[in-house]
């Protein structure tokens, strides 16, 4: 099990948004987690790894103990994040934003790290790119190249925050073709996302989030064809059957 979470907690102020929440992630898996807006979604997965502080249960990732570990950066090494927004560096070309954390943290030459950057932007279709700056991008270029250099890492689990949320509708398949991608190669993948189309595909299990709690889960083709809960079936009719 590369993930387990068990009975967390999380607060701010006095707002809970985290109540009791437990789940797990095998090797290989695909979670999409799925749930109205402020239902603590991004909060769980920023507490993977210590974006944020739990303050109370357990989360035990590659069977550490994530709440209370010392060397905080080098955990974060093994787990790539890529976020709503891109954050990549403006006054740094493609290259240098893929190649900079490798390199500067002495995990690889500038030479090794060129040519793995190569491999990943001719996998997400962007080899043309390289010199580029980020300036001249669209939304999803920039988030393909996010992707690459969470990559770079060589990362053992990916977490993806609404990856797609930031994008114009156009833009969102060419990242969803990356993520899948991904998924077929066997990455273990946590994926908050509002694409209940890649959900339904792609992910090994869908977990549904509500209100601070998880209210269901279960494999795609039952969570979304026969939903248990009313709280899910009244979420599931609403994003699969707009007005």
């Amino acid at each position: 099990m590369m993930i387990d979470v068990r009975n967390l907690m999380k607060s701010f102020g006095n707002t809970l948004v985290l109540k009791d929440v437990s789940f797990q992630v095998n090797a290989g898996e695909v979670v999409c987690i799925i749930g109205p807006s402020g239902s603590g979604k991004s909060t769980l997965l920023r507490c993977l790894n210590r974006l944020e502080e739990a303050q109370g249960g357990s989360i035990q990732v590659f069977d550490t103990d994530v709440r209370h570990l010392k060397e905080v950066n080098a955990f974060r090494r093994r787990i790539g994040m890529v976020f709503q927004m891109f954050n990549l560096f403006a006054n740094c070309t493609v290259m240098e934003n893929i190649v900079l954390a490798p390199v500067e943290l002495g995990l690889m030459t500038r030479a090794a790290a060129e040519a793995k950057g190569m491999e990943l932007l001719e996998m997400v279709g962007l080899a043309d790119k390289r010199d580029v700056y980020p300036s001249t991008l669209s939304g999803g270029q920039k988030q393909r190249i996010a992707i690459v250099r969470a990559l770079e890492m060589n990362p053992e689990i990916m977490l993806f925050d609404e990856p797609t949320s930031a994008l114009d509708p156009e833009m969102v398949g060419e990242v969803l073709k990356v993520m899948q991608k991904l998924a077929q190669k066997g990455m273990t993948m946590v994926v908050v996302t509002h694409e209940m189309g890649f959900a339904r595909e792609v992910a090994d299990r869908v977990i549904f989030m509500a209100d601070g709690v998880i209210v269901e889960e279960g494999k795609p083709q039952d969570l979304f064809s026969h939903p248990q809960q009313e709280r899910t079936q009244k979420f599931l009719n609403c994003v699969l059957n707009p007005i």
